[in-house]
């Protein structure tokens, strides 16, 4: 899963630990770099597109909850876990510690109420925000 398809797409692991370990800042910096370096570590384009798709998702989604600092030290402690079994080589490991991610974002997005909202925010469609990036 993490193996790149070709040498071009490799990211050092170093670059992603340093990113896990500096944790995710209240306005979500960290959280999303660490998702687009372990994506162009897995030099999987399909993987580019749909990361592209879900980090717009969950950047609109993240303006409109209560994203707190236990979320952000969970994501982080998470992080850090994935970070940890790719600098090992231990894909194995990488990818338990992935689904467990994914699972606990799962977790987060039903908690919240969101799992059944639009993944554009109203708030975010036509006529409703100059800014949507469709315009």
């Amino acid at each position: 899963m993490l193996e790149p398809a070709s040498g071009s797409g490799c990211v050092g692991g170093g670059a992603l630990a340093d990113v896990a370990e500096r944790g995710i800042a209240a306005a979500g910096a960290g959280y999303h770099e660490f998702h687009e370096l372990l994506v162009q570590a897995s030099g999987n384009p399909i993987l580019t597109t749909v990361l592209a798709a879900v980090e717009q998702a969950v950047r609109w989604a993240a303006a409109e909850q209560d994203i707190t600092q236990y979320d952000r030290a969970e994501a982080t402690r998470s992080h850090r876990a994935i970070a940890d079994a790719i600098a090992a080589g231990d894909p194995q490991k990488a990818e338990h510690r992935m689904r467990r991610h994914l699972d606990a974002a799962l977790r987060h997005v039903e908690q919240s109420g969101l799992l059944g909202a639009p993944m554009i925010p109203p708030s975010c469609w036509r006529g409703h925000n100059s800014n949507v990036p469709w315009r």
